[in-house]
């Protein structure tokens, strides 16, 4: 059965973040993301709201290999599973290169940096209980045995999930991670990105049932108003749509080159020129139109081998209706 996640990005006020993540609850939505975006609100005191004023939804929370070491990303996450009652997850990984480079950042080792984060958070995570650590040595973290947790966490096994991009980090979430979570955007290039992941599981000892792929797409959705909704995407697809990989553009017909002069009208600060840019083709990103429109396209989703999708970008004019929409006519819908 297709799981559900809302997902709200940086740049609403963190106050409306707050409300929408706990109206995702009472929307029967199965987890509740919350982009962690360079440069945007930071989301780690958001989350920790949330988790005071939920009782069930599933909260993710994001951390870069590069941003944040694995010490913090072990106590980060242990402390939320505190504070929401075990509906922590963590996510390490990032959506793309480029924007390390604004802090002049080169990601030249991301893979063995996020396998090796990965294996020292899981044993941090265990350590509490023998007060020893599980000496680790690899190319970029040496760890010994006084790297343990000096608290006992709620649980000793909180899943890891990967945030990935490229074929290469895709094949490494299917091995290493508990959940992947790879942008779906278009919503056709879905089945490229699940059969790197199948790739990546088939070096490992587990099951496909035992991952948590998450289909990470753009939607903006309105029963009263649906070409206002589509246009309400054209902001998000003219800053985020020049990082997508060729590949995945290549699903509906697009190509980075139909990107320059949007990424260059975003570099000189004309974001409104930038969105002038967007054509109706671009459209095709995201999941936008009627009720049924959207379930088609959600579905193709699910056909492809996603077992859970998260919806966000802008949602629609009304963020909280949006919501209050997907929960009433497209989430029964897969149940």
């Amino acid at each position: 059965m297709l799981k559900f996640g809302s997902r709200f990005l940086g740049w609403y006020p963190a106050n409306e973040q707050i409300k929408c993540g706990i109206l995702s609850e009472e929307c029967g939505f199965d987890f509740c993301w919350f982009a962690h975006d360079t440069f945007m609100r930071s989301t780690w005191p958001i989350i920790s709201i949330v988790a005071s004023r939920t009782n069930r939804v599933k909260l993710p929370i994001f951390t870069s290999p590069y941003g944040v070491s694995p010490d913090e990303a072990a106590t980060l996450v242990a402390t939320l599973d505190e504070i929401s009652g075990e509906r922590a997850v963590l996510c390490i990984g990032g959506h793309t290169d480029e924007m390390l480079k604004w802090v002049g950042t080169e990601a030249g080792d991301e893979l063995a940096r996020t396998r090796e984060a990965v294996e020292v958070v899981r044993r941090c995570l265990r350590s509490s209980r023998t007060k020893s650590f599980e000496e680790f040595n690899g190319k970029l973290y040496h760890w010994g045995t006084e790297a343990y947790l000096r608290f006992k966490p709620p649980r000793e096994s909180i899943p890891i999930y990967i945030s990935p991009h490229g074929r290469d980090y895709l094949i490494l979430s299917g091995e290493i991670g508990d959940g992947t979570y790879p942008m779906v955007t278009p919503p056709e290039s879905a089945s490229l990105a699940v059969s790197s992941i199948m790739e990546g599981l088939a070096h490992s000892s587990r099951k496909k049932e035992d991952i948590d792929i998450v289909g990470f797409a753009w939607i903006s959705i309105s029963k009263e108003d649906p070409k206002k909704a589509a246009e309400l995407l054209k902001p998000v697809i003219a800053y985020f749509g020049p990082y997508l990989s060729e590949r995945d553009l290549n699903t509906v017909g697009l190509s980075l080159s139909d990107f320059v002069k949007i990424k260059r009208e975003n570099f000189r600060g004309r974001s409104e020129r930038a969105v002038e840019l967007v054509t109706d083709e671009m459209l095709q990103l995201g999941i936008t139109g009627t009720i049924s429109d959207c379930v088609e396209r959600i579905a193709k989703l699910e056909k492809a081998g996603v077992t859970q999708v998260s919806l966000g970008g802008p949602l629609g004019p009304s963020v909280s209706t949006a919501l209050k929409t997907i929960g009433r006519d497209i989430i029964p819908a897969f149940k």
